[in-house]
C-alpha cells in the first residue's frame, strides 16, 4: 500500500514526528486517530501500516503543519495540549471533528 507522495518505508518517520510534533502520547494519539495505543507503536517500529483514514490524517497534518503553528500562537499552547481535554473525555468522533475543523478552518 502507498500512500499520497509518502513511501511506505518513511511511515514511521511520519507517524513518530507527527505524534511528537503535536506533543501527543502514543495514547493520546492513538484516541485522535481511532486506534489502538499497539497499532501506533507497531506503525513506529514498522510493524504494520496505518489504514487509509488514519494515513490521511496525517498526511494532512503534515501538509497544514503552518496552519498548526498558527493556532499554536495563537493559543499560546501545543496542539496536543488543546486537543488533551476533548482525547480524555470525548468519543474519538467528537475528538477527530474537532481536530480536522482545526487543520481546515
Amino acid at each position: 500500500m502507498q500512500f499520497i507522495g509518502i513511501p511506505n518505508k518513511n511511515i514511521d518517520i511520519l507517524v513518530l514526528q507527527t505524534r511528537n510534533r503535536l506533543g501527543l502520547s502514543q495514547e493520546q494519539f492513538a484516541r485522535l486517530l481511532g486506534t489502538t495505543t499497539s497499532a501506533v507503536r507497531q506503525w513506529e517500529n514498522r510493524r504494520s501500516i496505518p489504514k487509509f483514514l488514519q494515513a490521511d490524517i496525517l498526511y494532512a497534518t503534515n501538509k497544514n503543519i503552518t496552519k498548526i503553528d498558527d493556532v499554536e500562537k495563537t493559543n499560546n499552547m501545543k496542539i496536543g495540549k488543546i486537543l488533551e481535554p476533548i482525547i480524555n473525555s470525548k468519543g474519538i468522533s467528537f475528538t477527530l471533528y474537532q481536530y480536522l475543523k482545526i487543520l481546515y478552518s
